[in-house]
């Protein structure tokens, strides 16, 4: 009996140690990659993974017929992040000799601000609005600008 329950402690034993180093190698391995990959692809990444993520919720609020006020908004959050990062977008895409998503963007932009502007909207959306076409209208300058 008793080799038995010290069998069974060092099987526990190894199998936590197993654990730990995995724990570790793992880890070790997202610090290798860290160091190894360029921040710039990270920060591409994030702001595609974030384009990627308002367009599809534009998408489901359209489906699911919400509100105006709700779309708007996500409209807006959208071109307030490609304000800020519009520069790395044009730089990216000039690297990669695609404007293709530059010309999308701007197309889609065009899109967004005939929609709002024939839908019928409340005094307290026609400053939301408002605020939101000057977004779009400035991304679109910028990318005019460098197409």
């Amino acid at each position: 009996m008793q080799l038995r329950s010290g069998l069974i402690r060092r099987d526990s034993r190894n199998q936590e140690e197993f654990n730990e180093r995995r724990k570790y190698q793992l880890e070790q391995r997202l610090i290798e990659n860290s160091i190894y990959e360029e921040p710039e692809t990270n920060k591409i990444k994030e702001i595609f993974h974030k384009m990627r993520h308002f367009t599809y919720l534009n998408q489901c609020q359209q489906k699911n017929n919400s509100s105006f006020h709700e779309r708007v908004q996500n409209i807006y959050e959208l071109y307030d992040h490609l304000r800020i990062n519009v520069d790395e977008i044009i730089i990216y895409s000039f690297n990669k000799n695609d404007k293709r998503l530059l010309t999308n963007i701007y197309a889609q932009g065009l899109q967004l601000i005939e929609e709002m502007t024939k839908s019928r909207k409340t005094r307290g959306d026609k400053k939301l609005v408002f605020e939101c076409k000057d977004m779009i209208e400035y991304v679109l300058n910028k990318i005019e600008d460098s197409l």
